[in-house]
């Protein structure tokens, strides 16, 4: 998938008109944006998202969106308010694990840590004088990262062995591992680094 090739959108247009089509192309690549229910619900976080200038409207969320040559590329996610033809798209090879996983079970199964965390990228990291990875903003209770030891303002700099930087993200890592993982951490507390390790669980069904 290339930035510039041609994108076609389809599903329900304003949840009335069925198998609306709109084409454009993909504006861009490996995206991060974090989508909204528009009701004051809860957020979720896509990283390596499809951009596309190809319009999707209220109703188009859950349909795929396509190349050229009818193949499905992603499914589509978001739009950006107070903007014309910028949406997204979560990429097919993302949702992959997640369809096997809901087909084989009847449910999606996702491996699970329990942590809010914002990345420190390498600018930041230099500017701050902190190492690259995820600050962890929250904890959740009970959570496998809570019975990990891990604490609020813990830098995760290492997940199973890999640097947490750049492409390698967080939630990436986590979603490339599985349920019943225990996972070696490195992570840096006020200076000092520290060794701890974390069993994953599979996430709470939302």
């Amino acid at each position: 998938m290339k930035v510039g090739q041609q994108a076609i959108a389809i599903g329900n247009a304003l949840g009335r008109f069925t198998n609306t089509v709109t084409v454009g192309i993909v504006s861009g690549v490996a995206r991060e944006l974090t989508a909204t229910s528009g009701l004051g619900g809860s957020s979720t976080t896509y990283e390596g998202a499809i951009q596309t200038d190809a319009a999707l409207n209220p109703g188009n969320s859950g349909g795929p969106l396509l190349n050229s040559a009818g193949q499905v590329i992603g499914i589509n996610v978001a739009t950006t308010r107070g903007a014309d033809n910028i949406g997204f798209a979560i990429p097919v090879n993302t949702l992959k694990p997640i369809l096997e996983s809901f087909l084989a079970e009847g449910r999606i199964i996702r491996p699970y840590m329990g942590v809010s965390y914002t990345m420190i990228t390498k600018e930041i990291a230099s500017l701050r004088r902190l190492p690259e990875g995820a600050f962890v903003s929250r904890v959740v209770v009970d959570s496998p990262a809570r019975k990990a030891g891990l604490e609020r303002g813990d830098i995760i700099v290492k997940f199973g062995g890999k640097d947490v930087a750049g492409d390698n993200s967080l939630s990436r890592l986590i979603s490339g591992s599985k349920v019943g993982d225990r996972v070696d951490l490195v992570i840096d507390r006020s200076g000092q680094q520290q060794d701890l390790s974390v069993t994953l669980e599979e996430a709470p069904q939302q």
